[in-house]
């Protein structure tokens, strides 16, 4: 595999089972991912589209198929590899922000680095370079309960940067944010992603918020059914 791709995806089913029913959430999915690239994940609700990006983050497991991060399968490794995985190569941007309530900005954006054993400066250092990278360097001292929303998922996304990974992986980053505020924080995302030369990877379901990516992946019923290259 070139050392360009990031992530690579060959003939990925997922299947679950609901007692004698079974449920193929995804249905052969074929996907090359480029270095730096900045992609959105597009489909209706049930499309696969969750499932996809749960497995590429290796937070759930194909049925059948390989998944290559950096040219590592990584339906090979054990739980303990994957959870080094994740920590070293995959920042993770959610719906909800999951920012831990008493903890201040600042601190969250330090949690992962303190789980990574970075030394007590750096890690500081790096928090503080990285609220600054998404505009909320007034705001570090602030606790989420007292940020916008817009700027708690901003947070967010400093955390994802913390451990530098390779990869950033957001599950409908935008969905509980107005259109001002989505633009915004897709607009701050690509910034801090190219800063930090990432691979973002963005599962959404709103058009607006897709059409701020390089690329479109139209995912229906299980499979990858087109393709969209956005002219900027």
């Amino acid at each position: 595999m070139s050392n360009s791709i990031v992530v690579e995806l060959i003939d990925v089913h997922k299947t679950y089972r609901l007692g004698r029913v079974e449920i193929h959430a995804l249905r052969g999915v074929n996907l090359r991912i480029g270095k730096r690239a900045f992609i959105s994940i597009m489909g209706p609700s049930g499309s696969g589209k969750t499932t996809l990006l749960n497995i590429i983050g290796t937070l759930d497991k194909p049925t059948k198929g390989k998944v290559l991060i950096d040219g590592v399968d990584i339906t090979k490794l054990s739980d303990k590899e994957l959870t080094r995985l994740r920590r070293e190569k995959i920042g993770f941007v959610f719906q909800f922000h999951n920012l831990i309530p008493v903890l201040t900005a600042l601190e969250n954006v330090v949690l992962p680095m303190i789980i990574a054993s970075v030394p007590r400066e750096e890690r500081l250092k790096r928090a503080k370079y990285l609220l600054k990278l998404v505009g909320l360097e007034d705001r570090m001292d602030h606790r989420p309960s007292e940020l916008s929303g817009g700027e708690q998922q901003r947070v967010a996304i400093a955390r994802a940067l913390a451990n530098k990974p390779s990869l950033i992986l957001a599950d409908e980053p935008t969905g509980e944010l107005d259109t001002e505020n989505s633009e915004l924080v897709m607009k701050i995302f690509r910034e801090a992603i190219v800063e930090e030369s990432a691979t973002a990877i963005v599962v959404t379901h709103n058009p607006l918020v897709s059409r701020l990516t390089d690329k479109i992946y139209y995912l229906r019923d299980g499979k990858i059914v087109n393709e969209e290259i956005i002219k900027k």
